[in-house]
């Protein structure tokens, strides 16, 4: 396959991200990304990439992406998602469907940053997001 049909979340190519058909979430999963800055840890297998992408600049726009692409799959789907990632976890599950509405309710791409985005779904569950430390 060409390049455009297997972008990953930490691709550095700014032609390959406007070509892009398909992101491909290569070990990392949205849920692993919004729990680990939502405090959480990620497993054992995928920890390094959870440290080492943080801070890359295309990681906001694929949550977008995968967002939006939720989103177009029912109205119900987002929390589906989040609600099967975060069993018992009801505060997480709700910021993580509260997060992922926030990017899909964007009409154009989000900035390299989801910082504000997550600090918007942790206040919309009545926390106070300096509490969560790995929030990029």
């Amino acid at each position: 396959l060409g390049a455009e049909y297997n972008v990953k979340p930490y691709y550095l190519s700014k032609k390959t991200w406007r070509i892009r058909k398909i992101v491909h979430f290569h070990g990392m999963k949205p849920h692993d990304i919004i729990q680990y800055w939502l405090g959480g840890k990620c497993s054992d297998a995928i920890n390094f990439l959870c440290k080492a992408y943080e801070n890359e600049p295309y990681l906001c726009k694929s949550l977008q992406y995968f967002a939006w692409a939720a989103n177009d799959m029912g109205p119900s789907f987002i929390y589906e998602y989040c609600h099967e990632h975060f069993p018992g976890f009801v505060a997480i599950a709700a910021m993580c469907v509260d997060f992922l509405r926030i990017l899909a309710a964007q009409p154009t791409l989000v900035g390299t940053s989801c910082e504000s985005h997550l600090k918007q779904a942790i206040t919309k569950q009545g926390l106070n997001p300096q509490y969560f430390s790995n929030i990029r």
